[in-house]
């Protein structure tokens, strides 16, 4: 079954590239970014973010996002090692847990727990098919009549390259220190009820917004980016919150003992 947890290293190492394709900034360089001081109605009150400019807002928000001890990721993304599109939904820590879902257009679902030194992963038969495409017909029959569908476990050891990737601080990595020039400052919104602030930026036919909570720490609340023509939208949320990491109930078939 080191399929399986192959499978599972690719598509937790997919969705850290999907974030950084998203949230990578641009290095355009457009017009100079004007910095806020009065809010656009004339009230005579100060906007939020006052004085800073959109390179500014972006540097501050991706700071407080990389500095995060744990975050919860969602959204459908690109795959670029296959061209389809990837479903996720994944919260992670800087301690190498998580716990989530990842989901392949077309190859099923998967869903992942990766806690103290065990890896638990639950793969439907569709999954376990298309991740196993490969080997004979009566193989496969095999490992769907045995795991399909019923959460197993395996050292996490033995998954060293998918607790790697479960980990906060690698998939945020490159963000660190991240170019942000030709960020601009956008304007004041909400997502889902939750006050933000709007930074965009272009490069050739591309274009990404970044929503930054305004109330709190300026995390990233959201990243929308269209590249070809293509949206992608990211949504951020769970900051600095427990991974939901407990043992999954019911039947558990143990691999390494197989």
């Amino acid at each position: 079954m080191r399929s399986s947890t192959r499978t599972a290293a690719r598509l937790t190492a997919a969705a850290a590239t999907a974030v950084l394709l998203v949230t990578g900034c641009q290095s355009g360089t457009d017009a100079k970014d004007s910095k806020g001081s009065k809010d656009s109605k004339g009230s005579g009150q100060e906007e939020v973010f006052a004085g800073l400019s959109g390179e500014q807002i972006a540097d501050k928000a991706l700071k407080a996002t990389t500095d995060a001890e744990s975050l919860r990721f969602a959204g459908s993304v690109p795959d670029e090692e296959t061209g389809k599109t990837m479903t996720l939904d994944i919260a992670m820590n800087n301690k190498g847990e998580c716990a989530g879902t990842v989901s392949p257009e077309g190859e099923g679902t998967m869903e992942i727990i990766r806690t103290g030194k065990t890896l638990y992963m639950k793969l439907d038969e569709k999954s376990l098919r298309a991740q196993n495409k490969d080997q004979d017909k009566a193989t496969v029959d095999a490992m769907v009549d045995m795991i399909g569908g019923k959460w197993a476990k395996t050292s996490a050891e033995g998954a060293a390259d998918v607790a790697e990737m479960c980990n906060v601080d690698t998939v945020l990595d490159e963000l660190e220190g991240a170019s942000t020039a030709g960020s601009k400052r956008g304007k004041e919104t909400e997502l889902a009820g939750t006050p933000a602030f709007t930074v965009t930026a272009k490069e050739g036919k591309g274009s990404t917004t970044m929503y930054v909570a305004t109330e709190g720490k300026p995390y990233l609340l959201q990243v929308d980016t269209t590249e070809s023509g293509s949206p992608v939208s990211l949504k951020f949320s769970d900051y600095d919150k427990p991974v939901p990491t407990g043992a999954p109930k019911g039947e558990i078939v143990d691999l390494d003992n197989l």
